[in-house]
């Protein structure tokens, strides 16, 4: 395995990088449009409620030779280096701390059947 920094590492753009966890559009993604972290996270568009940017994890690799890092997105956004992706690499976006407070507000607002033109008695 290569390092993570761009700079010591190229990647082969025919292959693809997975993406879920708290992302607009989970699932694949072709290298050709996601070589590096930042490419993949424009193409997923994070939560804007709820992913934690501070610690996105990328794993690579399988069994005894999976490895893990965590990175600070908003790090990358401000310069730091933007880690290269390879082939089979398989990134989680976690729910950020504050989205894991507001989950259950967010569902309560996003109840079936609930208009919010509708008031119960008890709320007047």
């Amino acid at each position: 395995l290569c390092d993570w920094s761009s700079d010591v590492c190229s990647s082969d753009l025919s292959g693809r990088v997975l993406v879920f966890g708290q992302v607009e559009r989970s699932g694949r993604f072709p290298m050709s449009a996601a070589s590096t972290l930042m490419q993949l996270m424009e193409a997923a568009g994070p939560h804007p409620d709820f992913a934690d940017l501070l610690h996105v994890r990328v794993l690579r690799g399988r069994g005894e030779a999976l490895e893990e890092a965590t990175f600070n997105v908003l790090q990358i956004m401000r310069g730091a280096s933007d880690p290269v992706l390879l082939d089979g690499d398989i990134v989680v976006v976690d729910k950020s701390p504050l989205g894991q407070m507001a989950a259950p507000f967010q569902a309560s607002r996003e109840a079936p059947g609930r208009d919010a033109s509708q008031t119960d008695a008890s709320e007047q």
